[in-house]
């Protein structure tokens, strides 16, 4: 049994959406806190009632949230345009 249920959230241009696979589970919103809120209820809703052994949980699970930022330059962060404080070096 596993004690957590693990999430991933990205940007999608102006807004941030977040999927846990383990319980199929999606959601969207314009600012991470408020998509933070709406993955948690979703997730409730999707366990409340549920024999959580069914998707292999726990009883009373964590949620693992992993925050899926911008993809890492294959160059030096020093030498990355897109990490504006490492290209001037304060890495």
């Amino acid at each position: 049994m596993k004690y957590s249920v693990k999430a991933f959230i990205r940007k999608e241009g102006d807004a941030y959406v977040a999927e846990c696979i383990e319980v199929d589970a999606v959601v969207m919103a314009r600012t991470l806190d408020e998509t933070v809120n709406a993955l948690r209820n979703r997730v409730c809703e999707r366990l409340h009632g549920a024999d959580n052994s069914s998707f292999g949980l726990v009883d009373d699970p964590t949620l693992f949230i992993v925050f899926e930022d911008v993809p890492i330059p294959s160059r030096p962060l020093a030498c990355s345009p897109s990490f504006g404080a490492c290209q001037e070096g304060r890495a």
